[in-house]
């Protein structure tokens, strides 16, 4: 685990939020995610949304009150907080799959 620090939480629409953590020499390729955690240690795979040379890690989150109990947590966080996250999780990665022979190209 690496801790990231939140650069900003901004709200999109009712339900849908960014959130921006700096990078933190973060290496990651399109299609990867991240599992973000709350204070409880629950945890919710999220892709990222930055490209791979921005200076954010950005992620585009639907807000699932109150059901959705790492979503809410997030949308609570403050510029400068400190913030845990996990490894990368695998993702969906087009140019791994197309070398599987799948039928689409």
């Amino acid at each position: 685990m690496q801790n990231l620090i939140v650069h900003d939480v901004i709200a999109q629409t009712e339900q849908l939020f960014e959130l921006q953590l700096d990078r933190a020499n973060v290496a990651f390729e399109p299609g990867n995610c991240l599992a973000l955690f709350n204070n409880n240690e629950e945890s919710r795979p999220y892709s990222i949304a930055s490209g791979t040379d921005d200076e954010l890690l950005r992620f585009l989150i639907r807000r699932v009150p109150p059901e959705g109990p790492v979503s809410q947590w997030l949308t609570e966080r403050k510029p400068g907080d400190m913030y845990k996250r996990v490894s990368l999780l695998a993702g969906f990665n087009l140019v791994a799959q197309r070398a599987k022979n799948n039928l689409f190209s």
